[in-house]
């Protein structure tokens, strides 16, 4: 594993969504997600696992195709 790891790994057009089986988390890493209604789109942040943090779904969103996710 890297020594400096990023505390943050935002991801986009993660294609997934409530029926994925497909695993992109990351070893060391929280993995918070706002998937998408359909077979693309979605977006991720991998948080580093020693830092506290919530979901702020009040912050979110949503627009005909887009996707946010707040912490």
């Amino acid at each position: 594993m890297c020594k400096d790891m990023p505390s943050f790994i935002a991801i986009s057009e993660t294609k997934l969504n409530d029926r994925s089986t497909t695993n992109i988390s990351l070893e060391g890493y929280v993995l918070e997600t706002k998937n998408s209604p359909t077979n693309a789109g979605g977006v991720g942040i991998n948080v580093k696992e020693n830092i506290d943090f919530s979901k702020r779904k009040d912050l979110e969103f949503d627009f005909e195709g887009t996707e946010t996710c707040f912490l």
